[in-house]
């Protein structure tokens, strides 16, 4: 992941000096800047090459295991304030689960650097939101077609389709 140089510095500085935790979370919901500008940042930035191509190994089902992600950034854009963010999560035996407005549920699989998840469960609300209709439309194909799967730091990445999709890690216990 780029480094953000001095404005990054910068901000990290008014984040403490304003109470935040870790990348500007707020430690109280008017202390801090809002959405977490220096994920956004590297979120906005021009789509590095996946982890394999980089490093020369694959991510690994380890890797991702008890981990959840939340999303930031949709096609390089920085995804609104919802009051459920949506997620994804990795569980045991490789499920992956999560919720954009509906919940999902199905058997993961890592295969050539790609993550699958095919014949998920979902339920089927109506979405108020239209950014959460597209989100899960976006990664319903995904996931059935196999993405492109990175993780640089706190930050999984999947791609298909001309589509990208950055989440970072946010685990349920703090």
């Amino acid at each position: 992941m780029k480094t953000l140089g001095s404005m990054g510095a910068s901000l990290a500085l008014v984040c403490l000096a304003a109470g935040c935790r870790d990348g500007c979370e707020p430690a109280s919901a008017t202390a801090c800047p809002s959405p977490r500008p220096s994920v956004l940042a590297a979120a906005a930035e021009p789509a590095a090459a996946p982890a394999r191509e980089r490093a020369g190994g694959t991510v690994s089902a380890q890797d991702l295991l008890h981990r959840r992600f939340i999303i930031v950034s949709v096609d390089g854009k920085p995804f609104p304030d919802v009051e459920n963010r949506p997620d994804i999560e990795f569980t045991e035996g490789f499920g992956v689960a999560g919720q954009a407005c509906n919940r999902f549920r199905g058997q993961g699989e890592l295969k050539d650097g790609r993550l699958f998840a095919k014949q998920m469960a979902m339920t089927r609300m109506f979405c108020f939101q239209e950014e959460l209709n597209q989100l899960e439309n976006t990664l319903s194909a995904m996931l059935e077609a196999g993405a492109d799967i990175a993780l640089a730091g706190n930050l999984l990445t999947l791609r298909h389709g001309g589509h990208e999709l950055i989440y970072e890690l946010q685990d349920w216990v703090r």
